[in-house]
């Protein structure tokens, strides 16, 4: 064989090969769906006059199933956030009716805190009273009158009185009753 044929026989085969070659990427490119292919080589592909048309063709109609598909999923994130939303406002009315109904029981609580502070405070008051009263009396008299009393009672009088009062009153009721009386005074 001569080279001439040597090379006509190669060049037909290249042709042959180059024929083949682009009619199986033609079908291929058909077959594919364009956006599973790799995005840099489906703007080379773009570039190509002969496979331009096929990829607009292909990615037409994707882009508007793509679109779509697209579309949907953020519409159903949009609902799902939307539902996370109106949880979250649920949860957050609860809290905030709990919170309401603690501060109302604290409200009542301070109130009744404050009118048992009166009652004490006038008590007290009372107290001071009946204490001026009896310091005004004479000791063996008052005593008369402690010797009758609860320790208990006693000792609330007798501890809001001046000290001498206190003695005098003291030394002139029976011992053992001011011996008590003495012992829960000590402990004030």
């Amino acid at each position: 064989m001569t080279s001439t044929k040597v090379k006509a026989i190669i060049i037909i085969a290249l042709i042959l090969f180059l024929i083949t070659f682009g009619a199986t990427f033609v079908f291929v490119l058909k077959s594919v769906d364009s956006s599973k292919l790799n995005p840099n080589f489906v703007v080379f592909l773009k570039k190509i006059p002969l496979t331009k048309n096929l990829i607009k063709e292909a990615s037409s109609d994707n882009a508007v199933v793509s679109k779509e598909e697209i579309l949907k999923k953020k519409e159903e994130e949009l609902q799902q956030k939307e539902e996370l939303i109106k949880q979250k406002e649920a949860e957050m009315l609860k809290k905030e009716e709990a919170l309401l109904k603690k501060e109302e029981e604290l409200n009542k609580l301070q109130a009744a805190l404050e009118e048992e502070k009166a009652k004490l405070e006038n008590n007290k008051k009372s107290i001071k009273d009946i204490a001026s009263y009896y310091e005004l009396m004479e000791p063996s008299s008052a005593a008369k009158i402690f010797d009758e009393m609860t320790v208990e009672q006693a000792v609330k009088i007798l501890s809001n009185m001046k000290k001498e009062s206190i003695s005098n009153i003291l030394s002139a009721m029976q011992p053992k009753k001011a011996a008590e009386i003495t012992k829960k005074l000590g402990n004030l």
